[in-house]
């Protein structure tokens, strides 16, 4: 969005600026060709020998701005539609702005701060391509929380306690157990003493995971 936002401040400024630069040529061209007995021709060589570092406007592009500036009063291009007040194209850099200073702001904040309509910030961000930030609160810490989480560490505490007195005494079982069996048969059967192990072995992993 950053990267987004700067491009189009940099091709919205350049625009600002391009249009404020062809208006003062077009002025800086009436001015020549009144002075110099309305020829078309002299007033684009005269401006081409007072700027040559600047491409050298045709007779033609004298005559267009002439037909325009007779019958509209100005020098700017006729567009058609809806014309952008001047109201309009401050908020679109009110707007932008705020975006690079505050990009967390979200619409309706963004609204209040610059004083526009959330409907205006929202069309502002999407023609700039510029996606709105949402905050959102996934959890919120409430004051009892660390009596909540002390109260829980104590209980996982007490339950691991039980757990590990169990085991504990689960294998003094399988011990006292073993025992007996060799005292009543001698050694057992291998694979009996380890069928025995294994049931004690998977009862104690189900505990543990309980």
């Amino acid at each position: 969005m950053q990267i987004t936002f700067q491009c189009n401040l940099q091709i919205y400024c350049k625009t600002w600026h391009h249009i404020h630069l062809q208006n003062e040529i077009f002025v800086e061209l009436l001015l020549l060709y009144f002075r110099n007995g309305e020829n078309q021709s002299k007033a684009s060589q005269l401006y081409a020998k007072l700027h040559p570092d600047q491409p050298a406007p045709s007779h033609k592009v004298v005559e267009r701005l002439i037909k325009r500036f007779l019958a509209t009063g100005s020098v700017q291009e006729i567009k058609h539609g809806r014309p952008k007040s001047a109201t309009a194209e401050n908020d679109t850099i009110d707007v932008l702005a705020s975006v690079e200073v505050e990009p967390k702001l979200s619409v309706r904040q963004r609204a209040q701060a610059s004083g526009i309509s959330k409907d205006s910030v929202c069309r502002i961000l999407k023609t700039n391509k510029i996606h709105p930030y949402k905050t959102r609160f996934v959890q919120e810490l409430l004051d009892r929380d660390p009596v909540n989480r002390l109260q829980s560490a104590d209980g996982r505490r007490s339950k691991l306690s039980k757990i590990l007195n169990f085991t504990k005494k689960l294998f003094l079982r399988t011990n006292q157990l073993l025992l007996g069996m060799d005292k009543l048969v001698g050694i057992g059967p291998i694979i009996g003493q380890k069928q025995i192990l294994t049931t004690l072995h998977m009862l104690i992993l189900n505990t543990l995971k309980n």
